[in-house]
């Protein structure tokens, strides 16, 4: 069995199915089955169960009984402070739903669609004809200044970077952020939206906003009816929930040139040759999800930590058609 069924079968399977007989419970449904071991050591039971109210994020609420679960404890998956507002926390999830991030499997894309590889992937829309996502870590080397068809941006953006968010839409743009109330924009989960430029253009312009709170980015990444499930169940993603905190504490990322200016800064202080810099690339958010997932996939970033082929991981700068 490879590592992921070792992962789906014992870090979740429990977990999964006490959630999914609560939920049938209150809707006043049968589960048609059983929990096996009851509530000890080693049953899918959690050792407590959170409170939910009528204000209560259902997100955040399903992560904190997932993380309350023997099975989830037992499998290494980090704790998920849901309750907290702000907290950071990721749990996986049987298959895709809107709102959901996508981590790739570290073993593809590594030959053709090089700009999937280690990526995550913010599920924006998906129902049962297709799917659309934005990748979250593929910061590029250019600002919106540099970018011939952006002027209705400027001056306002002119500073933030360009992110690739996928490979449809040659000339779209696209706006994530945290900044609830904002004309124009869709909530993809709490806390988390897009759209929104010409609220964000006055609000920036009067100060009352600033640019880190805001990425652009440029397509995104499509899949039509039952595709992306397909893909799924082959592994060629890991489905996960992940808080807003996680979201947006990632809206900011280095370019590769601003990356190797700092490497070649601190080699030189420090006598050596650092080459690529990992911890400060968009594959650190990639390693950050699987850390939080806990059990293999926590074990499969350490073991990856030690590959990154610049190759790979670093957008060409040459955004053609030739490329993506």
């Amino acid at each position: 069995m490879t590592w992921q069924g070792r992962a789906r079968r014992q870090a979740s399977k429990a977990s999964r199915r006490w959630v999914h007989q609560r939920c049938l419970a209150s809707s006043g449904q049968p589960s048609g089955e059983q929990e096996s071991g009851g509530g000890g050591e080693g049953g899918g039971m959690p050792d407590s169960l959170p409170l939910a109210g009528v204000d209560t994020d259902w997100r955040a609420f399903r992560a904190r009984l997932v993380s309350s679960s023997s099975s989830a404890k037992q499998a290494g998956a980090a704790p998920a402070a849901a309750g907290d507002e702000g907290a950071v926390w990721a749990h996986e999830l049987p298959g895709p739903e809107p709102g959901c991030l996508l981590v790739a499997h570290p073993l593809l894309f590594t030959a053709a669609q090089t700009y999937f590889a280690q990526a995550v992937i913010l599920i924006f829309a998906h129902d049962r004809n297709g799917s659309a996502g934005l990748i979250l870590n593929r910061p590029s080397d250019y600002l919106i200044e540099q970018i011939e068809g952006t002027e209705a941006l400027q001056p306002e953006f002119s500073k933030c970077r360009l992110y690739l968010g996928g490979d449809v839409g040659r000339d779209t743009l696209h706006l994530l952020h945290g900044v609830r109330g904002l004309e124009e924009s869709a909530e993809v989960f709490k806390g988390v939206f897009v759209g929104g430029f010409p609220a964000a253009r006055r609000g920036l312009a009067s100060g009352k906003y600033t640019p880190d709170q805001f990425k652009v980015l440029t397509r995104y990444a499509g899949w039509g009816r039952g595709q992306l499930e397909e893909e799924c169940r082959r592994g060629v993603w890991f489905p996960a929930a992940a808080s807003s905190a996680f979201v947006l504490q990632h809206l900011s990322m280095p370019s590769r040139t601003q990356r190797a200016q700092k490497a070649k800064q601190r080699g030189q202080r420090e006598g050596i040759n650092l080459g690529g810099t990992l911890t400060e690339s968009g594959v650190a958010m990639w390693h950050q999800i699987m850390e939080l997932l806990g059990g293999d996939y926590a074990k499969l970033s350490a073991e990856m930590k030690d590959v990154y082929r610049a190759d790979i991981m670093e957008l060409p700068k040459d955004l053609g058609d030739s490329q993506v």
